[in-house]
């Protein structure tokens, strides 16, 4: 983000430049208009790939402080011996119960829980945290 900004102030001193050149009779009316709407149109895109990029930050530190949100809340519960209605509240946002699926043969239905501050966690990372194969 700090090179397009940086850039979009080159761009605005070069435009400025550019002017100043015209101004002065060292570059035609026809050269500077062509110049010009290529750096308007550079600027331009320099503007929405800041924003794009300002928005991608802002999103970043939203999850990253929902994370710890999640992560306080949940060093309440590490050691639970049981679990209440109040805790499953705290800790889980939504359950969704799929259709069942026999296809195979045999009765599946899928599970998927949505925790608050972080959301629908996936599976196999559930599974290698529970093996000790994550952190």
């Amino acid at each position: 983000m700090q090179k397009s900004e940086n850039r979009l102030a080159e761009l605005d001193r070069l435009f400025k430049r550019l002017y100043d050149d015209m101004a002065n009779g060292k570059l035609s009316e026809a050269c500077f208009q062509i110049l010009a709407d290529d750096y308007e149109q550079k600027q331009t895109d320099l503007r929405v790939k800041i924003e794009m990029l300002e928005n991608e930050i802002q999103n970043q530190e939203d999850q990253a402080m929902n994370v710890d949100g999640y992560i306080r809340q949940e060093k309440k519960y590490l050691y639970l011996e049981k679990l209440t209605p109040t805790i499953l509240n705290n800790m889980v946002n939504a359950v969704y119960v799929h259709a069942l699926n026999k296809s195979s043969g045999h009765r599946v239905q899928d599970v998927t829980i949505s925790y608050n501050y972080i959301g629908i966690l996936p599976a196999n990372l559930l599974y290698d945290v529970m093996n000790g194969k994550a952190a």
